[in-house]
């Protein structure tokens, strides 16, 4: 086999797009919307590159399996401790106590590289603000070192073969990865998204490129349509893929699914023609590019924490200025990590025991942060930390799932498509029956709902997590599965013919025209329909906000107000009011009305109760909570 071991400036220029596709998404993900693609291209580009040093030095016939796993530490520890330990640090001072238990939890699983499966397990829709996990991006790392598990035993076998072989072994492993992520990602999103063995194809198509362009075939002409295309214009097509896959990709889409096939078929296009490209040596080349390329491991590694961190301190409505000065900040801690520590590490220190140093400095990491993490579960709380855990455990410390019943969802927790729900949620043939449609904001109000409601109502529930109603599915922002949800839920309105529907969602009531879906849901022979506002929410978790501010539990005062409240929630109530309040079709509940004072703010407390916060989160309700709304909407129906 050819060698091909030379530096390319142009796969730095390849790694530059990717890291400020993903710097960009976290800092600005709704105008940078696709960006999270990014890591789909360091997948094919790191498959690409190892499998060139693997065959490189079996070529020469100086590949160890030791030593192979010797240069993954050298390149992989050095930042990624540092990070760690730097991350370790700050979580003392900004995180409560219940907070840096699961932290020191992500960190131990981040240092054995399991970062995407701890995740996998214990993020839930509750816990699905992923700027709360200054660790979360680590899950990627995760899923390469774990296809480096096996990766180089494929290539040291396949190499004693032919080239032909060795592509054929690598595309069919390829094939069997990209099916499963095909057949799964509808209904298993999130599993998907993290598992190893649906994310292998990336990589390993980075690895077949890489065989590619050792064996010349690359180099031999192309056609399509029946003219040839050089080097230039497949490194542009590359491009174009990744560029159109960014703009056309929504979060609502499913991904990986096919979505993914056009940043790694753009990536592979560009690492394998642009090496005798003139458009990648002036474009992916340049200085910029590369230099940004050289520091996008640190990149990677600090922008998130320092994005995280921030949220959690500042909570969610960062201005802008703010977010673009965290980018800086994280280019700043990027270039120290790269000169001070990254560099000196890799290439100037050459002790034989240096990997063996670093494997043991990053277990002594995970070891210190699993043992935090077991000191602090069994320690002696203060108030507030005992205010704190209680709250950001709410879902498990009051049966909430249960009390609401989550489980009457066609999208779990995790984002996956159930075909059926419990028998129990929904009710048929009842003459008195109410069916809560909507999001989690609609299932919310169910154990309310259940306690007032006169015994003479049934209650149906079709809440999926996630989804706002419609009716109009083709063109809606709800994601496929969302979709699917509402067919589902429409097909039970329509053989139940429902005396009310109670419709909520979290947010972007503007989107929807109630009116017209209340005249149709009418059609389908619904008597009477029931809008509610929404909730009112705050820009950091409640909880957080008191525990931070106020001295102690007394201190609180009924009423918060000011800049910790979404504002745009509260103008959001005021134009559905003026639009809906005389609507003949529906009937809008205010909840703004209900929650908040104009000159005071919102309920921190729920009235006559000195013991539960309106919402354990940014919005969704506490039980208490959920029973002041029922209240509500039970004189709304009372009142015909």
């Amino acid at each position: 086999m050819q060698s091909n071991a030379y530096y390319r400036p142009e796969i730095d220029g390849l790694r530059a797009i990717a890291v400020m596709l993903v710097v960009l998404f976290h800092a600005f993900p709704t105008r940078i919307a696709g960006g999270f693609i990014g890591v789909d291209i360091f997948f094919v580009i790191s498959g690409y590159l190892i499998s060139n040093i693997i065959l490189n030095e079996i070529s020469k016939g100086n590949f160890t399996i030791l030593g192979f796993y010797k240069k993954r530490i050298n390149r992989i520890y050095p930042a990624l401790a540092f990070v760690l330990l730097t991350c370790v640090l700050v979580s003392k001072f900004l995180l409560f106590k219940a907070e840096i238990a699961e932290f020191d939890l992500s960190v131990f699983f981040s240092t054995i590289f399991s970062a995407n499966l701890y995740f996998l397990k214990t993020l839930n829709y509750f816990d699905n603000s992923a700027e709360n996990h200054p660790l979360l991006h680590l899950w990627s790392l995760g899923v390469e070192e774990q296809f480096y598990i096996f990766w180089p035993f494929l290539l040291l076998y396949a190499a004693k073969k032919t080239n032909s072989f060795a592509i054929k072994a690598i595309t069919l492993v390829l094939a069997v990865s990209f099916l499963l992520n095909i057949l799964f990602v509808a209904q298993y999103q999130s599993n998907v998204f993290y598992l190893p063995f649906t994310r292998f194809w990336e990589l390993g198509f980075g690895s077949l490129c890489a065989l590619v362009t050792r064996t010349n075939i690359h180099k031999y002409p192309i056609k399509i349509f029946n003219c040839k295309v050089n080097s230039d214009f497949l490194t542009m097509l590359g491009l174009l893929f990744i560029i159109v896959c960014e703009l056309l990709i929504q979060p609502t889409s499913l991904f990986p699914g096919w979505f993914a096939v056009l940043p790694v078929l753009g990536s592979g296009l560009i690492l394998t023609y642009g090496e005798s490209s003139n458009f990648a040596k002036k474009i992916l080349a340049n200085r910029l590019f590369v230099f940004v390329g050289l520091i996008s491991y640190p990149l990677y590694l600090w922008h998130w924490p320092i994005l995280s961190f921030s949220h959690i301190y500042l909570g969610y409505l960062m201005v802008g200025y703010v977010k673009v000065f965290l980018v800086f900040l994280s280019f700043l801690f990027a270039i120290v990590t790269y000169y001070l520590i990254e560099i000196p590490l890799r290439y100037k220190i050459t002790h034989n025991l240096k990997p063996l140093f670093l494997f043991i400095l990053l277990l002594l990491i995970g070891f210190y942060s699993l043992v935090s993490y077991q000191n602090i579960s069994s320690s002696k709380l203060t108030e507030y930390d005992e205010f704190v855990s209680f709250y950001k455990g709410y879902v498990g410390n009051t049966d909430y799932v249960n009390k609401n019943r989550v489980y009457c969802s066609y999208i779990d927790q995790n984002g996956s498509f159930e075909e059926n729900i419990p028998s129990s949620c929904i009710i048929k043939d009842a003459k008195n029956l109410i069916v809560l449609w909507g999001d989690s904001h609609a299932y919310q109000l169910f154990s309310g709902l259940e306690k007032n409601l006169d015994s003479k109502f049934s209650l149906s529930q079709l809440t999926s997590s996630g989804c706002h109603p419609s009716i109009k599915l083709q063109g809606s922002s709800n994601s496929i599965n969302c979709n699917k949800a509402n067919e589902k839920a429409l097909d039970v309105i329509r053989a139940s013919k429902p005396g009310i529907v109670v419709l909520a969602q979290r947010d972007s009531h503007d989107s929807t025209d109630w009116n017209s879906l209340a005249v149709e849901l009418k059609n389908l022979g619904v008597k009477r329909v029931i809008l509610l506002g929404p909730v009112p929410q705050w820009n950091q978790y409640l909880y957080r906000f008191l525990a931070k501010n106020y001295t102690t539990l007394n201190d609180i005062p009924p009423y918060i107000g000011g800049k910790v409240l979404n504002q745009a929630i509260l103008e959001l109530d005021i134009s559905l009011k003026k639009k809906y309040s005389q609507s003949t079709a529906l009937e809008y509940i205010s909840l703004v009305d209900l929650f908040c004072e104009p000159k005071l703010g919102c309920l921190s407390f729920v009235k006559d109760s000195s013991v539960e916060l309106t919402t354990f989160d940014y919005g969704h309700l506490g039980l208490s909570a959920s029973e002041m709304v029922a209240k509500k909407i039970t004189q709304s129906i009372d009142k015909k």
